[in-house]
């Protein structure tokens, strides 16, 4: 998306550039953030829900759905 929006920065129209750059930069700095700042407390949070895949019925830790601590 980021990468979209700095196709704006190609346009000949000033105002275009402007709107391009500034989309793009905040598109990549939010996605950034949101990796820094709000996955590893999600993840502390959920702790072994986080991961739910894993405890799968074909893998060793009980059948689908099963949770630890519940």
């Amino acid at each position: 998306m980021g990468g979209a929006y700095a196709g704006l920065t190609l346009s000949r129209v000033e105002a275009l550039q402007a709107i391009g750059v500034s989309l793009s930069l905040g598109v990549i700095l939010a996605g950034i953030l949101a990796s820094l700042l709000l996955i590893p407390p999600a993840m502390a949070l959920l702790k072994s829900r986080f991961w739910w895949p894993l405890t799968g019925a074909g893998r060793s830790g009980g059948g689908a759905g099963k949770v630890e601590g519940s």
